[in-house]
């Protein structure tokens, strides 16, 4: 969520990095969705319920790159999370 607000408040002089932040920044992402994210209780840990989309997309570019993929596979991966609603990303 840091790198979407320090997107939408870059204009205003927030600073940000990473490429999260460059993706919404360059309007790559755009979806609040993309950083969403459910999980547990502090006394638990915060234990982490999904995955954010950003980080299924960075792994899966990771398996193209490595050649693990084919790009065709990816993008279908990456249009059926998409198309799933953040609490549902296991």
């Amino acid at each position: 969520m840091g790198a979407l607000r320090a997107a939408e408040l870059h204009p205003l002089g927030m600073e940000g990095y990473g490429w999260v932040f460059e993706s919404y920044r360059n309007g790559l992402l755009e979806a609040d969705d993309e950083v969403a994210m459910v999980h547990g209780d502090p006394e638990d840990g915060y234990p982490v319920f999904v995955d954010a989309l950003v980080n299924i997309r960075q792994t899966v570019a990771v398996a193209v790159e490595s050649g693990a993929m084919a790009r065709s596979v990816a993008t279908q991966l990456i249009e059926t999370a998409r198309g799933t609603p953040f609490t549902m990303r296991t």
